[in-house]
């Protein structure tokens, strides 16, 4: 049976997988924590709701870098069996360390905000958008990715992705 998402639930996911995409990022003392991330990356989690079914996910997104590694901008592709966005997004590393940005999803017009803090291999993210927030761990080795998002206020629990640069 497919998983039952309404568009309006699904909006953590959509915000969740952006500002995770837009947040992966190796660490480099000499760089900005996007360096090295410009290209195409790919990969496939499950995303769970609260009355216990859960569905795999597949994603896809093309990513450009600029400024040294303190800029970044995508496009991102994510689908289920039962639901589908395409979304773009653009983020900045300040001058503190603090990453800031927006993103937007064209089938629904959401959008919404990311404010971020990283370490060496960890970022840690609340995003948020129009009736929803969301807390987010990023864990990064090498050109791999784990990402965890969890949702308040919404029929999805969590959602899991692992992505790796192709």
């Amino acid at each position: 049976m497919p998983f039952p998402f309404q568009r309006p639930d699904a909006r953590p996911l959509t915000g969740g997988l952006i500002a995770a995409a837009i947040l992966f990022s190796p660490f480099a003392a000499q760089a900005g924590p996007f360096a090295g991330l410009g290209g195409a990356w790919s990969g496939s989690g499950v995303i769970s709701s609260n009355d216990g079914r859960s569905e795999r996910l597949r994603c896809h997104g093309q990513y450009s870098v600029s400024d040294g590694g303190s800029s970044l901008s995508l496009q991102l592709n994510c689908a289920s069996d039962s639901y589908h966005f395409d979304a773009s997004s653009g983020v900045v590393v300040g001058s503190g360390g603090e990453i800031t940005g927006n993103w937007s999803e064209s089938g629904t017009n959401a959008t919404g905000a990311v404010n971020a803090r990283a370490t060496p291999g960890l970022i840690v993210a609340k995003i948020a958008g129009p009736g929803f927030t969301a807390d987010m761990r990023i864990a990064t080795t090498g050109k791999h990715q784990r990402v965890q998002i969890t949702p308040s206020g919404t029929q999805i629990k969590s959602v899991s992705v692992e992505m790796s640069r192709t």
